[in-house]
């Protein structure tokens, strides 16, 4: 996790100066585009919930990129659809 504070003259939310609430997340290419949107949305609405920042200042990006360019666990990532499920034979 990192955490940056920009100069507060150089930060706008919604068009006007302001603090926005920004989310991003990583997801492997080959996913169906319906459900990145999807989770970006639930995301917005849940930060709205649990924050009270204003919907209009809460931006959720969600970025896409091959499975080969992550590695979780020592394991580069398997492109979606090919996982392996831990404990079964394959």
């Amino acid at each position: 996790m990192i955490f940056t504070e920009p100069p507060s003259e150089n930060v706008f939310a919604g068009g006007v100066p302001g603090t926005p609430l920004i989310i991003t997340g990583w997801a492997r290419r080959g996913h169906p585009q319906k459900g990145a949107t999807r989770l970006a949305l639930e995301l917005s609405a849940a930060a709205v919930r649990s924050t009270g920042v204003e919907e209009s200042h809460v931006m959720v990006v969600i970025r896409n990129g091959p499975a080969r360019n992550a590695v979780e666990g020592g394991q580069v990532l398997p492109e979606p659809g090919e996982e392996r499920v831990v404990g079964a034979p394959g």
